[in-house]
Order: structure tokens, then C-alpha cells, then sequence
């Protein structure tokens, strides 16, 4: 509030060129955009860390008569997209989306900057050869994941039976009663570690340490747009992905061949992307670095190329007596 205050306090506008807003959250940037609007300040709104509503869009469920605050929030974001000079979204899918519920929006408004890895592990291990190959995940089961990593437990039982190199999946991160019992009844105690949260450093040290990690996503409660960061972490390790994810996710491991994206949830389609993974393994058990198109430095150069258009289309060009005209 007190940032808001002194915005609006401004009444110069040359005091600012241009707001960037990131959002969420959404109910907190938008007398932000409202006081900038009413000043002629152009306005960038990024709803990349956004999370959007199932698979219908981003605005087609807030706008349910049925849920009273998702339709308020759907009425938020089409007063901050309609004010906009630019939408930034995380995915195309989301971009998309979003486009088709606004109309009379330009189409030069929306525009797509994937989030970034922040950079290369420098301690990056060669994982030596060994006995069996480790899965790794670690994160939080809720919103279903725990169901998926169900089906990958039955699947490794299925897969690794009567292997010389099985897999063994290791899980951090509090699982569930449910994950415990399906365990003890398949038998996989040689195959399968459960244990709580562990910390950062921890994690980091696991994740260079094993064969592939595994990436966990869901619809519930999210977007199947929805790019996580833990996919850049992963990027980052350098370690192939076992992607049992959403589309927009799926999409880039399977572009840019970052692993292998499972083509079934039941345990016995599971069991064969396993045997991918496990070819995969054997041609390609480091990845080389990743795709540029997710690196800081691309997407940071993104943004500013998209401020530079929209300083470019909505500011005055400055006189030679008054200097550059901008402040920012």
C-alpha cells in the first residue's frame, strides 16, 4: 500500500515511462493499472507465474456464474488485459487461450516468454555405472501427483522384473499412506525408497547423483498450460527427464530432447516409456547444455525488447532541448 500511495501521489507522469506489472497477485497490481491508465502511462502485465484455471483457459472458468470470486478475478483480468500495451505468458497454449476470450484485444498485445534456468550445475556428476539405475523425484504429492507416482510404482515393478540393471525409485517429500501401502505390496522394498522433505543442498546433491528425474504434473487444481519451475531446475542438472506432465511441459522435453515423455498413466503403459527411458539412458545419459531459448539471459533480452516496443510506440519522441524524455 504504501508503494501504491506514493504512485499515486505522482501526478507528473514523466515521473514514469512505463509499469510492469507481475502478477499474481492480481487484486493488489490492478489500482496500479488503474492510476497508470488514467496517467497515459503504458502498461506491460506479466501473468507468467500465474496459475491458470484447469484446461478450458484462463478466463473461462473465472468467469463461471457459479464461483462468485473466480468470476471476480475474471472480471480483474479482462479491466488489466483491455488497459494493456502487453500480456506476457509462459506458454503459447496459455497465450492462446487467453487471446480467445478477448476479444477486441489486439493480437500484437500477447506475447509468449518461457521462464528461464538460472544457470548450468557446475558440479554436475557423471553418474558411474552401477547396478541399477536411480529414479529420482522430490516435491510435494498433493493434487494427485501421488496417484501418478502410484502407477509409476506399479510400472517399475512391472518393468525392472527379472532385469540385471533395474530401476530404483527414490522419493523425497512426505508421501502418502497410500504410496507407503502399494509399496509393501508389491514387494519393491529393494526397489524403492520413501522418506519426508530433505533440505535444499540436500535435494541438489540427490538430483546430480541419480540416472533421471522425474516430473510430476497434474491438471488439478493448475493449468494444463502451466509451465513448473521444476522443470528448469531439472534443466539445470543436466540429468534426463522422465516427463509425466501436462502438454505445454510434455511439449518441450519432447522438442528439445530432454528425456521421455510418458504416453500413458496406467502402469502398464507406463512400464514400456520406461523401457524408452531406459534406451534413452544408454545413448544419452547426460544431456548436453540446455536450450538457449531457456536461459536468463534469453528471456531477461525478450523483455526487454518487448519494453523497448512498447516505449517506442507509446512515448513521445524527446526534443533536442529536452533531453532523452525518459527517466526509467
Amino acid at each position: 500500500m504504501k508503494a501504491l500511495k506514493t504512485f499515486e501521489a505522482t501526478r507528473d507522469w514523466t515521473d514514469y515511462d512505463l509499469v510492469l506489472l507481475d502478477i499474481p497477485p492480481l487484486p493488489a497490481v490492478l489500482p496500479f493499472a488503474r492510476r497508470a491508465s488514467a496517467l497515459g502511462i503504458p502498461i506491460i502485465a506479466d501473468f507468467r507465474d500465474i496459475r491458470l484455471p484447469e484446461t478450458r483457459g484462463p478466463l473461462s472458468t473465472w468467469v463461471s456464474p457459479r464461483r462468485r470470486r473466480a468470476s471476480w478475478l475474471g472480471r480483474l483480468s479482462h479491466e488489466l488485459i483491455a488497459v494493456s500495451q502487453r500480456v506476457i505468458f509462459t506458454s503459447s497454449e496459455a497465450r492462446d487461450l487467453t487471446r480467445a476470450h478477448c476479444q477486441g484485444v489486439p493480437d500484437e498485445r500477447f506475447e509468449t516468454i518461457t521462464n528461464a534456468f538460472m544457470g548450468i550445475d557446475p558440479d554436475w556428476i557423471e553418474t558411474p555405472s552401477k547396478t541399477e539405475y536411480i529414479l529420482l523425484y522430490t516435491g510435494s504429492l498433493a493434487y494427485r501427483r501421488d496417484q501418478l507416482l502410484i502407477s509409476l510404482l506399479k510400472a517399475v515393478a512391472l518393468e525392472s522384473a527379472g532385469k540385471r540393471k533395474p530401476f530404483r525409485l527414490q522419493v523425497f517429500g512426505k508421501p502418502t499412506a497410500q504410496v507407503e501401502e502399494v509399496a509393501v505390496q508389491l514387494g519393491l522394498g529393494h526397489h524403492v525408497i520413501l522418506s519426508g522433505w530433505v533440505s535444499r543442498a540436500e535435494t541438489v546433491q540427490l538430483q546430480r547423483e541419480c540416472d533421471a528425474l522425474v516430473l510430476l504434473q497434474t491438471t488439478q487444481k493448475g493449468s494444463a498450460e502451466a509451465i513448473p519451475g521444476k522443470l528448469f531446475e531439472y534443466m539445470e542438472r543436466r540429468k534426463p527427464i522422465l516427463s509425466l506432465a501436462t502438454h505445454g511441459v510434455n511439449r518441450i522435453v519432447h522438442d528439445y530432447g530432454l528425456g521421455v515423455v510418458a504416453t500413458s498413466h496406467d502402469p502398464t503403459g507406463l512400464a514400456q516409456d520406461l523401457s524408452r527411458l531406459r534406451s534413452f539412458l544408454t545413448t544419452t545419459p547426460q544431456l548436453t547444455k540446455p536450450p538457449t531459448a531457456f536461459s536468463e539471459e534469453t528471456t531477461v533480452s525478450e523483455l526487454a525488447t518487448i519494453i523497448q516496443a512498447v516505449l517506442g510506440e507509446c512515448c513521445e519522441p524527446a526534443s533536442s532541448e529536452g533531453g532523452t524524455g525518459s527517466t526509467g
